[in-house]
């Protein structure tokens, strides 16, 4: 695919490079501000899963550009796959959008974006978004019109027509109340139905309260108004019982109706058939200036089958330690279901060998049993130097090491080289 679609592959590199140029160019012409870019660039040699030797390699960047008065901004972000063994090569744009202040108070951006907060969905959307800032800039008004993207597949496509409007709202006080709802419409562009179009709600808060333990508490609720189904609803609470330690409380209710044709159906029907329910304990504690340890339970209720309600159960302990050269973090976890159970730990050591270099060393070993395969475990290790060449410029050097029921004696190295560049224009 590199030598029959090579052409057309630099023909978009060019487009879009042409496209970036051109957009700060405009801006800075006419306002001073600041620019980033960062460039990221990932190679590994490894065997796939037939045990064929392959070598693939991502180029992912990044670049913005806003002005001094904040009143232009522009953002961009695309990647680049190849394959040099398997001739194979992709290239996808995922963000490219300019946002802009034609009146006072209010901004437009023009794109493709990735908004998540604003949607229903985590996708880069080609849109056309309008915000209203009211009341000093603490309640926001917007409209999106759009089209997402869907790159589940070798060929980018419209999967969905979107248009919607959302507010917040968030209070001046030291210890502030945010609330944000939005209302939206997703059309089905790919297959035909009867009723493409499903109207959603959300809705979510955040609340701080003065007092010796510091209490926080959220919440969201999502609907498909079209099907007058609750799709999500989650609650949380934060407490501090002193200045070292947190206490976190979370319910949460899960039966998203998906799109059969969407990811997150079939792993979803995986495992339950209706509404799962979630109660969830985390704690924090900070020993000493080193070393800080948590732990977390939460007990999980579900449908196996459609009449048919078990139990799932998942606990862990974490440990952490930090000094001016050494961290190290280790996590230990247990999860048993109808599935079957894991037992796990990972752990992770980082030693700085000078102010420029460190190096890394990591483990995650898991053994479990299913009820559709005999006892296994599984393995991952990795090792490796990171160090910062200059002030621009960082380059990560590792091994890879796994085993488990898929790939077997697994042996790979990786490479990557990260460029980060800040400066006024």
């Amino acid at each position: 695919m590199i030598l029959r679609g090579g052409s057309i592959f630099l023909m978009k590199l060019v487009f879009y490079a042409l496209a970036v140029s051109s957009f700060i160019a405009s801006s800075s012409s006419s306002a001073q501000g600041l620019l980033r870019i960062e460039s990221e660039t990932l190679s590994s040699g490894r065997n796939d899963e037939q045990l064929k030797f392959e070598l693939p390699s991502y180029q992912f960047f990044n670049a913005s550009y806003v002005t001094e008065q904040m009143q232009t901004q522009i953002n961009s972000s695309f990647a680049v796959f190849a394959d040099p063994i398997k001739h194979q090569d992709d290239f996808n744009v995922h963000l490219l959008d300019v946002t802009f202040s034609p009146l006072e108070n209010l901004k437009v951006t023009l794109g493709r974006s990735l908004n998540s907060y604003k949607v229903k969905r985590f996708t880069s959307s080609d849109m056309l978004q309008l915000e209203l800032e009211t009341y000093e800039k603490r309640w926001k008004w917007g409209a999106i019109f759009g089209v997402e993207k869907d790159y589940a597949t070798t060929e980018v496509r419209d999967s969905h027509n979107i248009r919607g409007i959302y507010s917040n709202y968030l209070t001046s006080s030291m210890f502030p109340l945010f609330v944000s709802a939005k209302f939206f419409q997703r059309e089905d562009r790919l297959t035909a139905h009867n009723d493409p179009i499903i109207d959603y709600f959300n809705m979510g808060f955040y609340q701080s309260f003065q007092g010796t333990t510091a209490p926080e508490i959220m919440g969201e609720v999502e609907s498909n108004l079209t099907t007058s189904h609750l799709d999500r609803a989650t609650v949380g609470v934060d407490i501090h019982p002193d200045y070292n330690s947190l206490l976190h409380f979370e319910a949460l209710m899960y039966d998203v109706q998906f799109d059969q044709r969407e990811v997150d159906q079939p792993i979803f029907t995986i495992f339950s058939q209706g509404k799962l329910y979630e109660l969830l304990v985390r704690g924090e504690y900070r020993i000493n200036p080193y070393w800080s340890a948590g732990v977390i339970i939460a007990y999980d209720r579900y449908p196996l089958q459609i009449d048919d309600h078990t139990n799932g159960f998942r606990a862990g302990g974490e440990i952490h330690y930090r000094d001016a050269e050494l961290s190290w973090d280790n996590e230990l976890y247990y999860i048993y279901s109808y599935g079957g159970e894991v037992l796990g730990n990972r752990s992770l050591v980082t030693y700085n060998l000078s102010a420029r270099t460190s190096a890394e060393a990591s483990i995650d070993l898991s053994y479990y049993q299913k009820v559709t395969s005999a006892k296994r475990t599984a393995f991952n290790s990795q090792l490796g130097i990171k160090k910062r060449l200059n002030d621009q410029f960082n380059l990560d050097l590792f091994a890879e090491f796994n085993n488990n029921n898929i790939i077997i004696y697994d042996f790979r190295v990786l490479v990557k080289l990260t460029y980060l560049l800040w400066t006024e224009l």
